[in-house]
């Protein structure tokens, strides 16, 4: 009797906490968008497979774990309904401090410093993350280049010898 009693709160408990895994990815799905909802999905299977069949799944998964700045920039990345409205009002709020000023005659000043304003704000002053390649290579090891980037002398044999020269 007393095994019964204890099984059925088990039971109940695993219940409640079913219920409040779905009402929470309902909430979470409700302010995320969907192609972002899928890669979080797809990213949370993967974490279950991996947990319920660790022996089997060890090889596989090391190929494929995401290093911490990759799960950080998707984390980092999600723009919710709650985000998007913010922009939005901050948008609004511009237009109307932008009808203000012009009403002023000071529309085309207003306009110049939040132009400045927002490509200050819109580069980044934070220092590289480490093994970040930078775009300029004289920055880069080794003045190491990126991809797709046409070098001087990558130019010259194809001026030369035809595009076939760089393979």
């Amino acid at each position: 009797m007393e095994a019964e009693q204890r099984l059925a709160a088990y039971r109940a408990k695993k219940r409640r906490e079913e219920h409040i895994n779905k009402v929470a990815q309902s909430v979470q799905s409700f302010f995320t968008f969907p192609r972002l909802r899928y890669k979080m999905t797809m990213i949370n299977v993967d974490e279950q497979a991996s947990e319920q069949h660790a022996p089997l799944l060890n090889e596989k998964h090391e190929e494929m774990d995401l290093s911490d700045s990759e799960s950080e920039d998707i984390e980092c990345c999600v723009p919710t309904y709650i985000t998007i409205i913010t922009y939005i009002l901050y948008f609004v709020l511009w237009i109307t401090l932008y009808l203000i000023f012009l009403k002023l005659q000071f529309g085309l000043v207003y306009l110049v410093t939040s132009a400045l304003i927002g490509i200050y704000l819109n580069t980044r002053t934070s220092k590289r993350k480490k093994n970040e390649i930078s775009a300029y290579s004289v920055f880069n090891k080794n003045c190491e280049s990126i991809d797709g980037t046409l070098k001087a002398e990558q130019f010259e044999r194809e001026i030369r010898m035809g595009p076939v020269a760089f393979r």
